[in-house]
């Protein structure tokens, strides 16, 4: 799937009638972190199912909340290393606004298995139990390894 958008991006490259080849690595970089429907759905059902055993309403994906997500795993991917960075700016950015928070992630290879991870974790843990949050965001970029960025908010 990762190769077919990369694909799809250098065809796009390509067919632009000023297409710069200096864009592409970025169009491929973007296709690359854009969320996969799937595993976006698959996060969303998995953290509202886990949510609910305890008490609290499911969370559903949201574009913006993706596109932050996706900003950061390419970032982290990119470098790394896990870091936030500027969180409150990137939230401003993509038009967040309130409350919200982000878990990273890096090494493991399905939503299922980051999601566990975060559980297991007592601070990603708290941020998936905020009782106030109601949308999810998230991104996976491979870059050797999975780097994967989950962003929640109201």
């Amino acid at each position: 799937m990762k190769t077919i958008r990369a694909f799809a991006a250098l065809v796009v490259a390509a067919l632009a009638p000023s297409a710069d080849l200096s864009s592409t690595a970025s169009l491929v970089a973007a296709a690359q972190a854009a969320p996969r429907a799937s595993e976006a759905g698959a996060a969303a059902a998995l953290i509202s199912r886990y949510r609910a055993s305890h008490g609290l309403g499911p969370v559903r994906v949201d574009p913006k909340l993706n596109a932050a997500a996706s900003q950061q795993a390419r970032t982290v991917a990119q470098t790394g290393w896990l870091s936030h960075g500027d969180f409150a700016g990137r939230m401003a950015a993509f038009g967040i606004r309130g409350k919200a928070a982000e878990n990273l992630s890096a090494g493991i290879g399905s939503v299922e298995g980051v999601i566990a991870q975060w559980q297991a974790s007592s601070g990603h843990n708290t941020n998936m139990l905020m009782p106030e949050f109601s949308r999810i965001g998230i991104a996976r970029v491979d870059s050797g390894r999975p780097y994967w960025a989950l962003v929640l908010a109201r």
